[in-house]
């Protein structure tokens, strides 16, 4: 019950700039899949609306603690997730 434990720590990275830098994430918005097995992740540089996209979106796998998936160019200072699941 200690208000301070973490669990684990995953880093998200940004893929490299045009010129090699590779820039924080900066994670902003954060959902939870209804089976609880991933997370996702929305992060980015703050750009002006008329820039190219350069959002991200990061898939966490809760069981590995691991960044399984990136999607890239989702817009620009990226905020709110909201997952959608269907049945099948």
């Amino acid at each position: 019950h200690d208000p301070h434990a973490e669990v684990a720590r995953i880093a998200v990275v940004r893929s490299p700039e045009p010129d090699g830098a590779v820039l924080p994430g900066n994670p902003k918005g954060t959902a939870i899949t209804a089976n609880g097995q991933y997370a996702v992740v929305s992060g980015g540089p703050r750009l002006p609306p008329d820039a190219p996209p350069s959002g991200t979106v990061w898939i966490i796998s809760l069981r590995s603690r691991a960044v399984v998936a990136t999607v890239t160019g989702v817009g620009n200072d990226p905020y709110g997730v909201a997952i959608l699941e269907h049945a099948n």
